[in-house]
């Protein structure tokens, strides 16, 4: 009796508590993220058993199986919202001609387009189309996790769907700490973890024990256990750019391009007109603007002028990359020779810079040519013949003008000496 009396006076141990899906979902639906507002404010979430958390995420998380020209590929996901978001790795998504969500009931739909693409950050947000009681979104945390708080990490390692592994957070890290790890190539916060991440875990969700996604699964080290997951801190000016209408695959972005690829010569007639994708891109620029930081690399040069142009974006806010357009356009229109050397000599008389914009071929003939002298210039000097290097297969290093033929100096004439002849013998 006294046993019975104390349980019902104190009542269960709260560290013993089980909790159903039915109980966390009615606490937790109404704040289920938004992606046409803010993140929802952190509240104080139950601490949730590992057996009680997968059951809570389970549903929420996808398969994101793809087809490619190479052949086909497996990668995981989770869901956003109701409106059919679905959040995953960019290197997923990646030159995929088409492809299907599978949800945790085995069910699949057809992968509708995808909504945004960012490579440097290794996120995509893609759509799909299906009944909303099939979508059963997470909720995003609003800051980042502390070291050595426990996570999960869900998806479909080699294909395995709806697998959990559990592990704490080594480290929240700046991507530049990771570049000698040739996977990680990406420009974002980390979160280190010891949660085993395998090929096919990539773009699922890494939780707290509260069920809030802390980051996307996007890599691991082979034979250590360091993985790293995208900080979900990077989320907000995403959802902010991304596009509200779906574009079909394969997916495509800006800045997908490699980062070291070289302009590509395109039509500037044909990229004069608004294109879709443009207030995306722009809005994502601007805010770069606001935030003090430099363009990304690999942005086509037609995509900026087209913006600038329109007055979308200020492209002298970034004053590099904003002569590389320059230059990009001036290929692209073409310059006479005849104006190439005379912006060039006349530069050189008053003192100035170089003229930007005229491609390196043009300024190695004319220089080749000795109608203009490329040494005025040291720096354009040295880059000219640097991009000659090994061009076309074989080495165009500038040659110096040939140097005309000396006048041979008038020499005196050469004094002749008159003898006698020689008498002849017996003369």
């Amino acid at each position: 009796m006294l046993v019975v009396v104390l349980v019902l006076i104190f009542g269960p141990s709260a560290d013993n508590t089980t909790v159903s899906r039915d109980e966390i979902a009615n606490e937790t639906e109404e704040e289920t993220f938004d992606d046409g507002g803010s993140a929802p404010q952190q509240q104080n979430f139950k601490i949730l058993e590992l057996a009680d958390l997968a059951e809570l995420v389970g549903p929420s998380v996808v398969q994101v199986d793809v087809t490619r020209p190479e052949g086909a590929g497996t990668g995981s996901g989770f869901v956003l919202d109701k409106r059919g978001t679905i959040v995953t790795n960019s290197h997923v998504i990646e030159d995929a001609t088409g492809g299907r969500i599978v949800f945790a009931d085995r069910t699949s739909v057809p992968i509708t387009g995808y909504l945004g693409m960012w490579p440097r950050k290794d996120i995509a947000l893609v759509r799909v189309e299906c009944p909303p009681e099939k979508l059963h979104p997470l909720r995003l945390a609003t800051s980042e996790p502390r070291r050595g708080e426990r996570v999960a990490a869900f998806g479909s390692p080699l294909g395995l769907q709806q697998s959990v592994s559990e592990g704490i957070v080594s480290a929240v890290r700046e991507s530049k700490e990771l570049r000698t790890l040739s996977r990680i190539d990406v420009n974002a916060r980390l979160i280190q973890t010891t949660a085993p991440i395998s090929p096919g875990n990539s773009g699922g969700p890494l939780v707290d024990m509260k069920g809030l996604v802390v980051g996307v699964n996007t890599a691991g080290v082979r034979g250590e256990n360091i993985n790293f997951a995208v900080a979900v801190v990077e989320f907000p000016p995403l959802l902010l750019a991304k596009s509200e209408t779906p574009s079909p695959l394969p997916a495509s972005d800006p800045a997908a391009r490699d980062k070291d690829s070289p302009p590509q010569a395109e039509d500037v007639a044909s990229v004069r007109e608004p294109q879709p994708g443009d207030a995306r891109l722009a809005s994502d620029l601007n805010m770069r603007i606001a935030r003090g930081e430099p363009i990304p690399a690999g942005i086509k040069y037609s995509d900026l002028w087209r913006l600038h142009e329109h007055g979308a974006l200020d492209m002298q806010a970034f004053p590099e990359t904003w002569e590389k357009v320059q230059i990009w356009k001036r290929n692209s229109d073409g310059v006479s020779d005849e104006d190439a050397a005379q912006q060039i000599n006349n530069a050189s008389d008053n003192g100035e810079r170089f003229p930007p914009g005229l491609p390196y071929r043009q300024q190695i003939k004319l220089h080749n040519a000795g109608v203009i002298d490329l040494k005025a210039f040291p720096d354009e000097y040295d880059r000219a013949v640097e991009w000659s290097k090994g061009k076309e297969g074989r080495p165009m290093l500038i040659e110096e003008p040939p140097a005309p033929e000396p006048t041979p100096e008038p020499q005196p004439p050469v004094p002749v000496t008159v003898t006698d002849p020689i008498p002849a013998p017996g003369g």
